[in-house]
C-alpha cells in the first residue's frame, strides 16, 4: 500500500473506501436507470443504430452472466459506464450484481488510487530535479495543442460557412479553344 503523497493527506484506505462507495452507488443508480429506461435505450437514436440481433445477444449474455459482466466491464473504459445500464435494461436483479460490483469497485479504486499516489511521488521527484524545464515543456505542449485545436476549429467553421451559403455569382461557361489553331 503506497503512503500518502504528503503529510496531512488522507491515507490510501479512506480514499479507496470513498471511491469504491461512489462506484457501488453509481452502479446501483445505473442499474435502476437501465431498468426504468430500458425500452427507450433501444428505441432512442443511439439504440436504433444497434441491430436487434446485437440487443438480443447482449440481453442474453447479461441475463446469463450479469454480475460477472459488470465486474469485468469495470476495467474497460466505455463498457464500465454501459454495463450497469444494460444489466438494468435486461432486468437483472440487483442482488446478482451487487457483490460483483462491490468487488470490482474495491479492486478498481485500489488500482486507480495506488497509481495516483505513485504518480504523485514521481511527479514530485521530477519537479525537484527539473521543475522549470518540466513547466516550460508542459506549457509549450499546451500552447501547441491550443493552436492546433483553434486552427482545426476555424477550418471546419469556414468549410461549413462555404457549404451553407449559396453561390452568388453565376458560373461562367468555359471558353472553348480558338478554332484553327492546332497548338503546334
Amino acid at each position: 500500500m503506497p503512503p500518502a503523497s504528503r503529510p496531512g493527506d488522507p491515507g490510501h484506505g479512506p480514499v479507496v473506501a470513498a471511491a469504491a462507495g461512489a462506484v457501488v452507488a453509481g452502479d446501483a443508480l445505473a442499474l435502476r436507470t437501465g431498468r426504468l429506461l430500458g425500452g427507450r435505450l433501444r428505441t432512442g437514436r443511439p439504440g436504433r443504430r444497434i441491430p436487434d440481433v446485437a440487443w438480443r445477444r447482449a440481453t442474453g449474455l447479461m441475463n446469463a452472466h450479469g454480475g460477472r459482466a459488470v465486474f469485468l466491464c469495470r476495467f474497460v473504459p466505455v463498457l464500465r459506464t454501459l454495463a450497469p445500464h444494460l444489466a438494468g435494461a435486461a432486468d437483472v436483479p440487483y442482488r446478482r450484481v451487487a457483490p460483483w460490483s462491490t468487488a470490482a469497485a474495491v479492486l478498481w479504486a485500489g488500482a486507480e488510487t495506488g497509481a495516483g499516489y505513485l504518480a504523485t511521488t514521481s511527479v514530485e521527484h521530477l519537479v525537484t530535479i527539473g521543475g522549470t524545464a518540466l513547466a516550460v515543456t508542459a506549457g509549450s505542449g499546451a500552447a501547441v495543442t491550443c493552436l492546433w485545436l483553434t486552427r482545426r476549429h476555424r477550418g471546419r467553421r469556414t468549410v461549413r460557412r462555404r457549404a451553407a451559403r449559396p453561390s452568388v455569382r453565376a458560373k461562367r461557361p468555359r471558353r472553348a479553344a480558338p478554332r484553327g489553331r492546332t497548338g503546334t
